[in-house]
């Protein structure tokens, strides 16, 4: 069977393959593959006296499905990799057979966010004030920095910190004030700068290049006697000059997005755009297909740890709270949404009847125990960097007072009821959005609330284009089960049938009873 231009001679038996999920968090670990491949006309042995061997080979495993000498018209790529540590000669084999291992590229996320030029010294800004500046790493400022709300109104937190880059009385001209605000450029025009006992100043937002061509932001406050700023003498009844500054973006935010209109906030473009930061390969058509979900989550923060990789940002900041696990996939780094947490009415891609085509061959297991669930959810947000506090609190759970802070949940009152009150607490440094926080509060009430149970089948060849992450409806008589929604976490290659695990959550109020 030739199929684009490669002949599809063999079949699925000689190959070894697993995949599995847990829906939330960061995978990396790289897949593989073990094959064992017969190359017609070839002599491997002769091949590699001749120099032509197979390590470090690109190779592509996928197949075609052919029922009744017809063949589909798709071809299903299981993984993409290199070819590590061939066996060949095998004097009990014919001399074109080889085994091996096909292993995808590691992934290496280690790469800090901020560039190590990045950072103020006598090269960079000869004139920055020494005691404040000096070793300080140029901030990237993700979204709305420090923009909140309270009852309705805009309150703009000091939440991003702003260092003295043209000190007062040093250099030429002597008397011009300059603070650096983010190594990059900003989307918003305009940021107010607070010395923590004057009140906060607005300013123009200004670009520039330093030293090693590197473009930064800045504001300028010359002529600016009443800030406190370095080198002021005008101290009036304060004891000390401050030795910190921060400043919260007036009118808009900071990175532009560069996967759509306005600026770098939703969490699909944020998680996408830390892992570009590095060199790694990204399914940019799976960010691009679950991005209309997971940007609808709002993020902002700033990031000016010079040691901070995007593995440490994103597992940090980012995917906690959202509905998605980052793993390895066929074309790159990818994300499995949870449809069941994320989306109110999740669509299926496949209503399955358990018959011979598709049998059970484990019993039900629960996959998690009493100490895993949670009903009631407190998150603490919007980070008040200045002040070192959160300026917010949202409480959900079923002993909950009723506020716009504290709020009852019908899957915190059912839990609570069954299992009493457990609590879960999360400091989310990069949430300021109230509608942001409200949103994962409630889905990790739906995930964690209740036990979740896993079921094994084998099935035909034909249920290959499951992919992990998938929903479908089981209809089971022994499971009593009458299209239940359930979520594909593994996916096992036998030899000569697919392995299925299947997750179902055991929430009474999603759930029908038989």
């Amino acid at each position: 069977m030739s199929f684009e231009g490669r002949d599809f001679l063999g079949t699925l038996s000689k190959i070894e393959y697993e995949e599995t999920s847990q829906l939330i968090g960061f995978n990396p670990e790289a897949n593989s593959i073990a094959a064992a491949v017969y190359f017609p006309n070839l002599d491997m042995i002769e091949e590699y006296r001749k120099g032509r061997t197979l390590e470090g080979m690109e190779a592509t495993v996928s197949y075609i499905l052919e029922k009744d000498g017809t063949f589909s018209s798709e071809e299903y790529i299981i993984l993409k990799g290199i070819i590590q540590e061939p066996i060949i000669g095998d004097p009990l084999e014919a001399v074109g057979f080889a085994t091996f291992s096909i292993e995808q590229k590691l992934y290496d996320l280690s790469t800090p966010l901020i560039k190590n030029a990045n950072q103020i010294n006598e090269t960079t800004h000869p004139h920055a004030d020494e005691s404040t500046a000096h070793g300080k790493s140029y901030p990237i400022l993700i979204g709305k920095i420090g923009e909140t709300t309270e009852q309705g109104n805009t309150i703009n937190l000091f939440s991003s910190p702003t260092y003295n880059i043209k000190a007062y009385d040093v250099g030429s001209p002597a008397h011009d004030i300059e603070f650096l605000i983010a190594g990059h450029a900003t989307a918003a025009t305009t940021a107010k700068i607070s010395d923590g006992s004057t009140s906060p100043i607005t300013k123009t937002i200004e670009r520039a290049v330093d030293a090693n061509q590197n473009e930064y932001s800045f504001i300028d406050l010359t002529g600016e006697s009443s800030f406190l700023y370095p080198n002021n003498t005008s101290l009036s009844n304060n004891a000390e000059h401050p030795s910190e500054f921060y400043v919260t973006l007036t009118n808009g935010g900071g990175v532009v997005n560069p996967y759509g209109n306005g600026i770098l906030e939703g969490g699909g473009d944020i998680v996408r755009w830390a892992l570009s930061r590095s060199d790694v390969e990204i399914d940019h058509g799976a960010f691009g297909n679950t991005s209309e979900i997971l940007n609808e989550y709002k993020f902002c923060g700033v990031i000016n740890d010079p040691s901070i990789t995007a593995e440490q940002f994103i597992n940090e900041h980012i995917l906690p709270f959202l509905p998605i696990e980052l793993a390895a996939g066929a074309r790159g780094l990818r994300p499995i949404l949870d449809q069941a947490v994320a989306i109110d009415s999740p669509y299926a891609v496949r209503n399955i009847i358990q018959d011979e085509s598709f049998q059970r061959i484990s019993p039900l297991e629960t996959a998690t125990d009493t100490s895993q669930i949670f009903n009631a959810i407190r998150i603490n947000y919007a980070y008040n960097t200045q002040r070192g506090d959160f300026f917010h609190s949202l409480y959900v759970g079923a002993d909950a007072i009723g506020t716009i802070n504290s709020r009852k949940n019908l899957h915190a009152i059912a839990s609570a009821n069954r299992y009493g009150l457990s609590v879960m607490t999360l400091d989310a440094f990069f949430i300021y959005d109230t509608a942001t926080a409200n949103r994962v509060a409630a889905d990790l009430l739906r995930k964690n609330a209740f036990p979740q149970r896993k079921i094994d089948f084998e099935a035909d060849i034909e249920y290959g284009v499951l992919m992990i992450g998938d929903l479908v409806r089981l209809t089971s008589s022994s499971l009593f089960m009458d299209g239940e929604l359930a979520t594909v976490i593994g996916k096992k290659w036998s030899g000569t049938r697919w392995i299925f695990s299947l997750l179902f959550q055991d929430n009474p109020l999603i759930m029908e009873r038989a």
